[in-house]
């Protein structure tokens, strides 16, 4: 999971970056990172993504 959470890190800010921050794929790219977040037992860290 630990990977998953790295992987979704990177995306993420490489697509806020070029696509901006309320870009479809940019916010399916947070949910996604916010439901590892959650799965790693950090809820209150993929809660703020949301």
């Amino acid at each position: 999971m630990e990977e998953a959470e790295a992987e979704n890190r990177v995306v993420l800010e490489a697509q806020r970056r070029v696509l901006g921050e309320e870009h479809p794929d940019t916010l399916i790219t947070r949910g996604n990172l916010a439901i590892v977040l959650h799965g790693l037992g950090r809820p209150g860290e993929a809660e703020a993504l949301t």
